[in-house]
């Protein structure tokens, strides 16, 4: 079985703010994953009509125009999330909000003022690994 370091995943990151993409593109490089950066919501639609395939999809929520609200549920509705493992990424943490992201088929939050990147790295590569490869009992977000 591979270890941890073998794994390589192919992330789609949708946010708006280019400091954070590229701070998070740099970090997933560096530990060989290849991640796909998606500036607005219709970047991020048009990736996914192009028929790519990606382990994880990560989501801002608050976004100018059509949120990480109208992503998910877009691309639910027209089959274009396949079984890429949803993870939300934005500071908004109310139960009402994470309420409604779950609803939208979201698997795990994290919250970025909590999170250093290399925790992010670590949760995001802990949760595909607990969705795509069923382990049920890890526990990836220790964050609060």
């Amino acid at each position: 079985m591979a270890s941890k370091k073998d794994k390589k995943y192919k992330i789609l990151l949708v946010d708006d703010d280019k400091f954070i993409s590229d701070m998070y593109a740099l970090k997933f490089s560096n530990a060989g994953h290849e991640l796909v950066v998606a500036n607005s919501v219709a970047d991020a639609l048009n990736l996914l009509k192009e028929g790519n395939d990606y382990d994880a999809i990560a989501t801002d929520l608050i976004m100018p125009g059509k949120d990480g609200f109208d992503f998910l549920q877009e691309a639910g509705k027209k089959g274009l999330l396949g079984d890429s493992v949803i993870i939300v990424l934005s500071n908004q943490d109310s139960k009402d909000v994470k309420d409604k992201f779950k609803a939208l088929g979201a698997k795990e939050h994290i919250v970025k003022a909590h999170a250093m990147p290399n925790e992010v790295l670590s949760i995001i590569e802990c949760t595909i690994d607990k969705y795509k490869n069923n382990k049920s009992d890890l526990v990836c977000n220790n964050i609060v």
